[in-house]
């Protein structure tokens, strides 16, 4: 049997979209969310660790990519704590940026 999408028996309103697989499991695809969501956090934690002004802006953007995809993942799950963290965590981020704008004798 190959993999492809079904709906499950005991979908909410509107219903959901899920992954059935040759095994007969069925995976909600906004589970697959956080794979991106954890590939995109080390990135960013990679990108700001840089010496390089630009580069450390890119993981600054990308860790706001990462807390978007985190936030939507942890929705699906009712991952209530995880959503606060993300969002202050965005904040914290924003804050980075904005001092690496600075020159470093502003810091």
């Amino acid at each position: 049997m190959t993999a492809g999408l079904a709906m499950p028996r005991n979908s909410p309103p509107g219903g959901s979209v899920a992954l059935a697989t040759g095994k007969g499991t069925v995976m909600n695809l906004l589970d697959l969310v956080q794979w991106p969501a954890m590939v995109v956090t080390l990135a960013a934690g990679w990108a700001v660790g840089s010496r390089t002004r630009q580069r450390r802006e890119v993981g600054f953007w990308l860790f706001i990519v990462s807390n978007v995809l985190w936030v939507v993942w942890g929705v699906s799950e009712h991952a209530w704590a995880l959503i606060v963290l993300q969002v202050g965590l965005f904040m914290l981020n924003v804050r980075g940026a904005r001092k690496n704008e600075q020159p470093a004798a502003e810091h």
